[in-house]
């Protein structure tokens, strides 16, 4: 396609940069003891930060402050400790920069080591960091190098660009592709909604099980002990497996392993079934020789996702692959063996999950670009 424009336009338009360098993502509690002082030293040595104890205003509305602040940083610093993940906000502020094109995240390490943060994250413990054990002024010389190195760079770069742009220019020729996708902040919010409204509906059914059922807190090796119960029985058995994605309903284990990915020989009580220190619960209706339990298991981990380049597939259309980990939610083992099943063991699966990879479908609709569903 062939398209003549002014020069001018393209200059302006690559130009266009971030109103802040950098967003401090970090938990309330490390703010006397770390980032106060980190944001006031990197102020002064030029560094432009939104910086939540800066900006948030008494009355304002939380979510969309921060939410402007992580769309005007350029790049985004992590202040990794014990509270940066027991908080909510911190590791939604990681997702958004995670997503961000051309973001460079930096973490900071506080009071936390590699082992921990591989608990929460394994791919974020990999990450290049410095740690505050080494003392705030290399943190901040540290921190003030990686910001100002790329913008040297991304100069030259840009001048070299523009010399280009204006030789092609000066021919009366621009060549671009078609390229008009969905903006990112959309995708980001409708990924995050999705998440979101899974999860709402985990804590539902959970609180209704807890309430309803009598569930109660149980160990690991609570759990065992039932299970080591069911498996002593000598009988037929049968299992069942369904798989909830709050979009659908899916049965049968020939259906459900390939679309959780999952392989039931070796998806065990021994590990845990996979899970990274959930929440577990029991409940127990046995009576004499019947046996009537469940087990849950809560996963406590967030959920990340990874998105792939959008695929145009008509003018107008798009779709978008997200990767999630930590896509399994929630998962209740029921384990039967009463008058009701004819006294043949019966265990049933039941996964609340996202799927393994997603598909978000998008459609232009006059100069707008409208989410369409998930497949």
């Amino acid at each position: 396609m062939v398209l003549t424009i002014h020069l001018s336009s393209i200059v302006a338009e690559l130009c266009k940069g971030y109103p802040y360098d950098v967003f401090i993502a970090h938990a309330v509690e490390d703010k006397a003891e770390v980032t106060n002082e980190l944001y006031t030293r990197l102020k002064e040595a030029g560094i432009k930060v939104w910086y939540s104890g800066e900006k948030l205003q008494v009355g304002g509305d939380l979510y969309q402050m921060i939410k402007d602040g992580l769309n005007k940083s350029r790049h985004g610093i992590l202040i990794l400790s014990p509270n940066f993940f027991r908080g909510s906000w911190p590791v939604r502020e990681f997702h958004v920069l995670w997503g961000k094109k051309n973001a460079r995240i930096l973490p900071v390490w506080h009071n936390i080591t590699k082992e921990e943060i591989e608990r929460h994250d394994k791919l974020l413990a990999e990450f290049w960091a410095v740690n505050t054990d080494v003392g705030m002024d290399r943190v901040v010389q540290v921190l003030i190098r990686a910001l100002k190195e790329p913008k040297r760079k991304q100069r030259w770069g840009m001048m070299i660009g523009f010399f280009f742009m204006f030789l092609l220019a000066a021919a009366g020729l621009w060549y671009l592709p078609d390229g008009d996708t969905p903006p990112g902040d959309l995708v980001r919010a409708t990924i995050e909604q999705r998440i979101s409204t899974l999860q709402k509906q985990v804590l539902i059914t959970h609180t209704e099980v807890m309430q309803e059922e009598g569930a109660t807190a149980a160990t690991i090796s609570e759990i065992k002990s039932l299970h080591n119960q069911y498996e002593g029985i000598e009988s037929y058995y049968r299992n069942r497996y369904t798989v909830t994605t709050g979009k659908a309903e899916i049965h049968f284990r020939k259906n459900v392993e390939p679309t959780l990915k999952l392989d039931f020989n070796s998806f065990s009580l021994h590990n845990a079934y996979g899970f990274d220190m959930p929440n577990t619960f029991k409940i127990d209706h046995s009576l004499g020789k019947a046996l009537d339990v469940k087990y849950i298991f809560l996963n406590t981990q967030p959920v990340s996702y990874h998105q792939d380049d959008p695929d145009e597939l008509t003018e107008g259309e798009c779709q978008i692959p997200v990767a999630y980990e930590n896509y399994i939610r929630y998962l209740t083992v029921s384990l039967q063996y009463t008058k009701n099943t004819d006294w043949m063991k019966r265990r049933s699966f039941e996964f609340m999950a996202l799927l393994p990879v997603e598909i978000y479908r998008f459609e232009k609709v006059g100069d707008d670009w409208v989410f369409k569903g998930v497949d």
